[in-house]
């Protein structure tokens, strides 16, 4: 198990999170005895159209699909849209809180072992 995980940081409400990044093993086709995370922190963060660039964008018809130009707006609407409902929800019903608690009670290891 492994994912990388950003320094803490405090909400307008007060409160410290983290981000987290890339649990790979989650992510695999393998049944592990994982809790389900709540929806609620679970944030699809960037579109990559690396493969399609590299197969479209040097052909003279197609253009590039990249998000350079409107990164300013797409963090606008990130920090107050996403992650301010998260924070506010997490303060008002604590679902990570909960979730949190659950984590002793799994083994992590594949199912059925």
């Amino acid at each position: 198990m492994m994912f990388n995980c950003s320094q803490p940081f405090q909400s307008p409400q007060g409160v410290e999170f983290v981000t987290l990044k890339h649990p790979r093993r989650a992510l695999t086709e393998e049944r592990l005895d994982l809790p389900m995370a709540p929806g609620l922190g679970l944030v699809l963060d960037t579109v990559h159209y690396r493969r399609y660039n590299e197969r479209y964008s040097q052909d003279g018809i197609h253009n590039p699909l990249l998000w350079e130009k409107q990164e300013p707006e797409i963090q606008e609407f990130i920090e107050k849209k996403i992650l301010d409902n998260i924070y506010r929800t997490e303060c008002e019903q604590k679902p990570l809180l909960e979730w949190l608690e659950t984590l002793p009670l799994h083994s992590y290891d594949q199912k059925g072992r």
